[in-house]
């Protein structure tokens, strides 16, 4: 009885020893998991944001960013013009490898280092005595997702245009209206992104539901009421661009499908507020990406095959063919219901744009105030950026005393920059756009540099938990795919003789920034700017 006795009081401890341990490994309000402040530990980082997000939700907010199968719809003029229905046919295939290629590597990187700067501290980390070139990342990094939240802003604003303009007819699309539109927007992603991340989580879960119901209805009613083409007129049919060769015609309009899936980088901006980040982010970067990749390959085939005629869809007054596309939809299976469903439809889509918005804004913020944290903005007037809500005492595991859970002071930056940027609008639509058009460039050279890092310098990051597949084989391949979908980016235009209003005037600005970038590291970051201090304990590696 007394062996019995023993043996059970033995067992309860252990039982309870093991709930304890179990309670402090899943749930720290602030610091996350066990692995969470190893990896913040190993990476000499100090946390600074509560970890109050799952994975789950930063997929969420990776899928409503990237608005993959919105994109086929929004951008349908320029798959028009360039690649035609062939392109919205076989895009999806050549994305299928494409996509994995580029994101495979991002994959391991977030898995090997858990940090919010992303990019150009993953370069940091690899090639930790050249700052100069973590220090460019940086800077693409903060250009490329200020002018992706900017582009998604004035594209929301500009459908709500389109959206009127289907119930006026007789109404013109004025710059200016647009303008105030996406300045609208930006006001209401700022006061939405100041409530709390785990509100903005919810908002994300309950858009991405209404996204995927949007896309099956979508899809029933343009198989339901809209005239068929066959197989040869798909694969004959190469756009009217201008182009005289096909070839060049698909080359021109490969990029705008390499754009559509842009941006899953965000899902590492948030890691430093995901519990249990190393283990479960690059696991759903992966699965996201591909349940975005069937979206994408759903509507664009179904677009392949249901566009009818083409000319009466570039004919709209509403500035997007694919509303004109719908309101045909509609007027085929109910005229009467016509202008309502089209309106239904559109205002999902918006909706979608909408929380694309929220999150390119979180996710702007995240790398500015990441940015900023290394020493990388310039000029006495950001030196607050990097300010973050108070670490909370020992002994606290919520906190709740903040009223600030965010940094606001970057989000606040993003805010005016935005702002400033919709104000170039009311003199020039199209210096607005090339600025818009920044973030592919942008986002795509990072991608570049980092998979360049990883290929030359492996060992300078620690080894991930699990088996890690080498990509080394297929690296060079996929750099390759890399640099010439950004050389057909920025080199090719539209048409074969571009006006001056469809000129890649991108290209000049992105030039000019890195003049820009030169002044800033002269200027305030050889003395200031100092990357990610980090050593490795077993190998005592030296960073910058």
């Amino acid at each position: 009885m007394e062996l019995r006795a023993i043996t059970s009081n033995n067992n309860d401890l252990r039982l309870s020893e093991l709930t304890t341990a179990r309670h402090h490994a899943k749930q720290d309000g602030f610091y996350g998991t066990t692995a969470d402040k190893s990896d913040m530990k190993q990476l000499g980082i100090t946390q600074q944001l509560s970890r109050c997000l799952s994975p789950s939700s930063v997929g969420c907010f990776v899928t409503n960013i990237i608005i993959v199968f919105e994109f086929v719809l929004v951008n349908l003029e320029f798959y028009l013009l360039n690649g035609g229905r062939r392109m919205l046919f076989l895009g999806p295939f050549m994305m299928m490898f494409v996509v994995t290629i580029m994101y495979y590597p991002i994959a391991q990187l977030i898995e090997r280092g858990t940090t919010s700067g992303g990019q150009f501290e993953w370069v940091s980390l690899l090639v930790p005595r050249c700052r100069l070139l973590s220090y460019c990342v940086g800077w693409l990094g903060v250009i490329g997702w200020q002018a992706f939240f900017a582009a998604i802003c004035y594209g929301t604003a500009t459908m709500l245009q389109g959206l009127w303009a289907l119930h006026h007819p007789q109404h013109e699309l004025e710059s200016w209206v647009g303008v105030m539109l996406t300045l609208l927007v930006i006001a209401v992603v700022c006061f939405v992104n100041y409530l709390s991340p785990k509100w903005l989580s919810k908002l994300e879960l309950i858009c991405a539901f209404i996204r995927v119901g949007n896309v099956a209805l979508i899809l029933a009613i343009l198989w339901l009421s809209r005239p068929r083409s066959t197989f040869e007129e798909v694969m004959t049919s190469s756009g009217s661009g201008g182009w005289q060769n096909d070839v060049v015609r698909m080359l021109v309009g490969f990029p705008l499908c390499f754009s559509a899936f842009l941006g899953f980088d965000s899902m590492a901006h948030f890691s430093e507020e995901t519990v249990d980040a190393r283990k479960y982010l690059s696991k759903y970067l992966i699965g996201f990406l591909m349940l975005n990749w069937f979206l994408f390959a759903a509507v664009s085939i179904t677009l392949a095959f249901t566009l009818g005629n083409i000319d009466s869809l570039l004919a709209t007054n509403t500035g997007y063919p694919y509303i004109e596309l719908v309101r045909q939809a509609f007027e085929t299976m109910h005229p009467r219901a016509a202008l309502g469903g089209t309106t239904v439809i559109v205002a999902f889509i918006i909706v979608a744009n909408f929380a694309a918005a929220l999150s390119a804004g979180t996710t702007a913020c995240r790398q500015v105030w990441s940015f900023a944290r290394s020493g990388g903005l310039p000029f006495k007037a950001l030196k607050n950026v990097s300010q973050a809500p108070p670490v909370p005492s020992a002994g606290h595991t919520r906190v709740q005393q903040w009223k600030d859970p965010l940094p606001i002071n970057a989000l606040w930056v993003v805010v005016v920059v935005s702002a400033l940027l919709a104000l170039v609008g009311l003199g020039s639509s199209v210096a607005l756009n090339a600025y818009n058009s920044l973030a592919g460039l942008a986002l795509i050279l990072s991608y570049i540099i980092c998979q360049g890092a990883l290929f030359i310098y492996p060992q300078n990051l620690p080894a991930p938990p699990n088996a890690f597949i080498r990509w080394h084989l297929w690296g060079i391949p996929c750099l390759l795919a890399m640099v010439t979908g950004t050389f057909l980016l920025v080199i090719l235009p539209v048409t074969p003789h571009p006006s001056a209003a469809s000129f890649p005037w991108q290209t000049v600005i992105f030039l000019g920034w890195w003049f820009a970038i030169g002044g800033f590291w002269v200027y305030h970051g050889n003395k200031h700017y100092t990357g990610i201090k980090s050593t490795r304990e077993s190998g005592g590696m030296q960073r910058c």
